[in-house]
This record gives C-alpha cells, structure tokens and sequence, in this order.
C-alpha cells in the first residue's frame, strides 16, 4: 500500500472515530485529542499541497466568518463586564468549532486532490455509516422495549445524554438524505451508491427515530426542512408538467404533512395545555418559578401543574429578550450568557441556557452579532444553492438543507455550542469545499435547473 493511501485511511478512521465520539456525553477529553490528531495530520498532509485558503472557502464566507469573530472578540474586551469569563468562552468554544470547520474544510481539499474518489469514501463514511450507528440504536432501543414490556417507548436518547440531542443527529442525517433524494430525482444521478430501495430503508429508519425521540422542536424544523425540499423540487418540477397537476400534487402533500401534524398535537398533552400556559408563562413578575429551579410550579384552570417544556420556554424567551433590550450590543460571548445576564439582573437563579440558540446568541453577542451571524449563514446557504442550480453539486444542495435546519432548529433550542456547533461547522466545512470544487464541466452529464 502506498503511503498516500496509508495516510488517506489514516485520517479517514481519525475523522469517522471523531464523528462518532462528539455526540457521546463523557467524551470532552476523547473529543479533544481527536481534534488535534486530525488538525496536525491534515495540516501534515496539505503541507505539500499548492492550495490558499480561498481555494477551500470563497472569500466572501471568510469574510463574513472573520468579522463575526473580530464582533466576539470586540464585546468581550470593550463590551463585556466579565471580559476574562467572555474570552475563555470565545476561546473554549468558538476556538474549537473553528477548528472543527478548519478540519472540515482541509479533509475535503485533500480528497479532492484524487478527483473526487476519496471525497465519495468520506461522505460514505461520515452520512451513511456513522449517523446511521446513532440513529439504528435509537430504533433497536425502541424495539427491543416493545418486546420487553409490550410498549414501544419514546423520548430515547439513544447514544447521546439526551432526547434532544439525538433529535438533532436525525434531523442532520435526514437533511443529508434529502439532498440525496433530490439530486436523485433532478439529475437522475446518485453521490451514494446505494440501490434506491436501500436508501428508501435507511430513510424511514431515520424517520422512525423521529418519532422515537419525540421532540417536539425537532418534528417543526424536520417540517421546515421537508417543506424546504419541496419547494426546490417545485422549481424544477414546475416546468415540466401542466400548473393544474402540478397545484393537484401541492395541495395533497402539503395537506399529508397537515393531516400528520394535526394527528401529533392532538396526541401530545404538551401541545393541548399550549395556548392556556402562554399567558401564565409571560407574567413572569408574578409566578417566579422559571427563576427558582421550578420548585412550586403554577397550576392550570384544571389545578394540575403547567407542563414544564411549555413553562421554561416561554418565559425563558421573554425574559431573554428582556436581557437584549436592556443590552443591545451584549452582555459577552459565552454558551451561559443567558444565566450571566440572570444573575446580574436579579442575583440569583438557576437557569444555564434560555432554549433558544438565537436568544442566547443575542445575549452574548448582541443585535449586532446575531445579525452578522444571519449575513454570514444566508450567504453560506445561497452558495449551496447556486453550487446545486448552476453546477449540479450534491454537496451545495446538501450544504444548503444542513445551513437551513441547523439556524431552524437553531430557534428553538439552544444547539449553537459544544460538539453540536462543532459538528455543524465541520460538516458545513467539508460540504463547502466540495461544493467548491464543482465546475459546469462536472454537471455536463446533467441538465442543471434554471437560476
């Protein structure tokens, strides 16, 4: 074997055992190393490389990335009252996403570098294999239950710490397979060489773990995300049969997805004490329960306690807001920004985060950063999408779907830290400089979209 090849395998295991390892709880120290053994053999392997920087990112994405970084870094020394606490956040936290997107984005130029046969062994690796080790545990667990007690059970957590945090690894691989079955349906093409019978399994593995994990947070982004891929396919679809027909098939999928979301509200207690916990919820100057570890929680019309999710959520996001207005340019980067501005508000509480990925972003970094973060993600998924209409690149349409579920979801839960952030920006990065790579003469065996 050639020592190319010994170190392509090499940093194909380091990059798979990485992208196991993030979602594990427990696995800080494990996560750590593997970072830094990828970074120093990647930067080991581009050494001997003729590429700059902008060959792997367009500049205008590094631009928006740097001035992001440069706002963090201005509001934790000339904005922030808690300067040392903000820097460490910004070095513990953004510093190792960066690195993370660094790491992503090195491991795709270096594939390329064999015309592309390698890039396909990765994506292989990371979409297929791995995410699928997360999400088949997820359906085993729930199977497995049912055999045992005569139950299939649900809110599973499957290898991570948390429901939710396994909603958020199905939700990725689904908008990886979106991607895939997209492409497949507009080009008549496939990235992964996969009867489609089998992708056709491994899509409803994935949506049974949906339904396994029930999270209500992940099921509204999935239903972004599916709405999403229609609408794209629409654009093409669109002009190639009759208006009639092509309304008649709008009107029965988006009221299939309808009729499937109102079967779920109507199944789940959280959805039907809703609307009645909003306004018990706002007044949080009278019920200071979401403040005090939610000990003597308030009581519904019926008398029984307000559901917990549907409490924190609300009056968390009132009162993070709240925080952003006293505070426009932030309090200080930090992934507990929200507890910091808590406790200087009103000296105690007990709260870390506000649910809210966007809500915490504000709080840290202010209106300013929550907007340069906006610029910097519309311009990364408009140059998915071009990357996909103008080139027929798997990897722009993929990056388009995982930039979109990951800022919707992004709104609902507080997913813009630790080694959910990382594995974003790695993925984002890798999809980047994939997407990059594709020129018209890669799409001259399809018939792109029109722009």
């Amino acid at each position: 074997m050639s020592k190319a090849k010994t170190l392509f395998l090499l940093s194909l295991f380091l990059l798979s055992a990485l992208f196991f390892i993030w979602p594990i709880p427990h696995t800080i120290a494990v996560r750590s190393l593997l970072l830094a053994a990828n970074l120093i053999l990647l930067l080991y392997l581009a050494r001997s490389a003729e590429w700059e920087v902008w060959h792997i990112a367009p500049p205008h994405l590094i631009l928006l990335y740097a001035g992001f970084t440069a706002w963090l870094l201005i509001g934790a020394v000339f904005v922030s009252k808690e300067t040392a606490w903000s820097l460490g956040e910004i070095a513990g936290q953004w510093g190792t996403a960066s690195v993370a997107l660094l790491i992503g984005l090195l491991a795709a130029r270096y594939a390329l570098r064999t015309r592309g046969v390698e890039a396909q062994k990765i994506f292989i690796a990371l979409i297929v294999t791995l995410l699928c080790i997360h999400i088949l545990y997820v359906d085993y667990s729930g199977v497995a239950a049912l055999f045992q007690t005569g139950v299939l059970a649900k809110r599973l957590p499957g290898l991570t710490e948390g429901p939710d945090k396994s909603s958020y690894l199905s939700n990725l691989l689904m908008a990886l397979l979106l991607a895939e079955l997209l492409f497949r349906v507009t080009f008549k093409r496939r990235l992964l060489a996969l009867p489609n019978a089998i992708w056709g399994l491994l899509f409803a593995f994935t949506l049974f773990s949906t339904y396994l994990e029930d999270v209500r947070n992940g099921l509204i982004s999935l239903t972004l995300l599916l709405l999403l891929t229609f609408l794209l396919y629409a654009r093409v679809r669109l002009a190639k049969v009759g208006r009639v027909a092509f309304a008649a098939n709008t009107v029965l999928a988006l009221a299939l997805i309808g009729l499937v979301l109102f079967a779920y509200v109507k199944s789940e207690s959280r959805w039907r004490t809703l609307l009645e916990t909003i306004p018990i919820a706002l007044d949080t100057t009278t019920h200071k329960a979401w403040l005090m570890d939610d000990k003597n929680p308030p009581t519904l019309a019926s008398g029984e306690p307000v559901n917990p999710s549907n409490y924190l959520r609300i009056a968390f996001a009132k009162e993070g807001l709240l925080l952003v207005q006293d505070h426009p340019l932030g309090i200080g980067y930090g992934r507990n920004a929200f507890a910091h501005g808590i406790h200087a508000k009103y000296g105690y509480g007990y709260v870390g985060h506000s649910h809210s990925g966007f809500i915490d972003l504000a709080i840290g970094a202010g209106v300013p950063g929550v907007l340069l973060w906006l610029g910097w993600m519309a311009a990364w998924f408009r140059f998915g999408l071009m990357r996909y209409f103008r080139h027929a690149s798997f990897a722009g349409l993929a990056l388009a779907l995982l930039v979109f579920e990951f800022n919707a979801r992004m709104v609902l839960d507080s997913i813009s830290r630790d080694h959910s952030l990382q594995q974003f920006l790695f993925l984002a990065g890798l999809l980047t400089a994939f997407a990059l790579s594709e020129t018209k003469a890669a799409a001259s065996t399809a018939t792109a979209p029109a722009t």
